[in-house]
């Protein structure tokens, strides 16, 4: 029954009515946390807040605490108004998944973190938590709040919180000997949360120990919802230039929903022929958008996206082998050199994917070049496309910011693919299912609830 209420498939209104039933029928001989589920909601100064009752029963592993902050009704989106926002504080929770070793880190693992850092970086070896537990690296998720996003203001929100998270994470640095080192999340996210400008600044700044090296930029967003999906886009239109969707030059041609159904048809046949998992069931008109109204993008999901660039890469090389575009000396330039990037930039993703957290000179090399190679010949491409007149291979602030990946990668020697967001993506999937399952009303305070009765059973989300 705790169960079913902590993944939000049943409210406490009918946690209630069921263990009334079961009183009933069992005429008393039940538990006496079903005899405490029944009467809930029927005595205090609000005798109809059953939820209160049962919560206050079932005993919470952590605090929740409360701060009042400005935000746009919900009802009309307009008007500004007040909520008060429930948290959890940092220090707690971390204390909390200690002492019931729902998190358990090696001091091996801690150890090479910071020699890694020391090695590669010129803040570690000074840093006030050197040889401390870091947090960030590691690839699990615990919120501390949640909020509905149509009606926060942004740092006007999020800032008073943002400034007791602070203190929190000084409390750990101070007692714990926990330093936050990485604060991960798509740039867009990053320039909005840190503002950076000096004035309003992010209250997380003043956290211990804080560099902003630890502001991470997500290279999934970056290159998997960004960088890959122009470049599948842009493939889509050659292929539909050079006729791939046709039997032949002469056949009939075909509108883009049926060319949509084919392309997936393919894919799929290669994915299942390769035993590559996706979750493209089928693929829509509405898929292929156009950047300012004319540079395509094939918006896929990020994993989705990152699959179509290696099938597109067997087709490309199969065209070029065959020689396609021979008639065209401008369009036969044009395959080969989106043949060429594509492979480049599937070697670059293959050798991310492959390479450890802590990477050799040699893999960062590799990774250097192949990015290299891959933004040189889509520079090309795009002053190929301008000569030819077709609208394809647009330039994109993402692409300036995979290069600052690769830098970084150089400097740190540290993989980006560590502080990637794909599983916040579906960390927020399951929280997102959590909120359609709950009432509207403080649905923030009914989220958290829940989530912290799943956490007391160590069963996650």
């Amino acid at each position: 029954m705790l169960a079913t209420l902590g993944r939000g498939a049943t409210s406490v209104a009918e946690m209630q009515k069921a263990a009334a039933a079961m009183v009933k029928e069992s005429r008393g001989n039940c538990s006496s946390a079903t005899k405490m589920m029944a009467r809930a909601g029927t005595s205090g100064k609000h005798p109809n807040n059953i939820e209160r009752d049962i919560m206050r029963h079932l005993g919470l592993p952590l605090p929740i605490h409360w701060i009042t902050v400005p935000v746009l009704s919900a009802r009309d989106r307009k008007t500004r108004s007040e909520l008060r926002l429930p948290y959890l504080m940092p220090h707690e929770l971390v204390h909390y998944l200690h002492e019931t070793q729902q998190v358990q880190i090696m001091q091996e693992s801690v150890n090479e973190f910071w020699a890694h850092a020391a090695q590669h970086t010129d803040w570690a070896a000074h840093h006030e938590g050197f040889g401390t537990m870091p947090l960030g690296g590691l690839q699990m998720r615990y919120p501390l709040m949640n909020l509905r996003e149509f009606i926060c203001l942004g740092p006007e929100t999020l800032n008073p919180v943002m400034e007791v998270l602070s203190w929190s994470f000084g409390q750990l640095a101070a007692g714990g000997r926990h330093y936050l080192i990485e604060m991960r999340g798509d740039w867009k996210w990053q320039k909005a949360f840190f503002c950076l400008k000096p004035r309003p600044a992010n209250p997380l700044i003043l956290v211990p120990g804080f560099r902003p090296e630890f502001i991470r930029i997500c290279a999934m967003h970056t290159l998997h919802l960004g960088v890959l999906q122009l470049l599948n886009g842009s493939i889509f239109t050659l292929l539909e230039e050079l006729c791939w969707f046709r039997a032949d030059d002469a056949g009939p041609s075909i509108k883009l929903p049926e060319k949509m159904i084919l392309l997936c048809s393919r894919f799929k046949s290669w994915a299942s022929a390769n035993q590559l998992k996706h979750s493209q069931a089928t693929m829509t008109s509405g898929m292929l958008g156009f950047e300012g109204g004319a540079y395509p993008s094939l918006n896929l999901k990020a994993w989705n996206s990152r699959l179509f660039v290696v099938f597109f890469e067997v087709v490309l090389k199969e065209l070029v082998a065959r020689d396609t575009a021979a008639g065209n000396e401008l369009l036969c330039k044009e395959l080969k050199l989106a043949s060429a990037a594509t492979t480049a930039m599937c070697a670059f993703l293959a050798g991310m994917e492959a390479s450890p957290r802590y990477m050799s000179d040699e893999q960062c090399r590799y990774l250097h070049e192949s990015m290299q190679s891959f933004l040189e010949l889509y520079e090309v491409l795009i002053a190929t496309s301008l000569a030819r007149g077709t609208a394809r291979w647009k330039a994109v602030p993402k692409h300036h910011l995979a290069w600052h990946l690769v830098e970084e990668m150089d400097r740190s020697h540290y993989n980006v693919r560590f502080y990637h967001s794909f599983i916040d993506e579906d960390y927020i999937g399951q929280w997102k299912l959590l909120a359609q399952s709950v009432p509207r009303d403080l649905l923030e305070y009914r989220c958290l609830t829940r989530y912290l009765l799943r956490l007391g059973t160590k069963g996650g989300i």
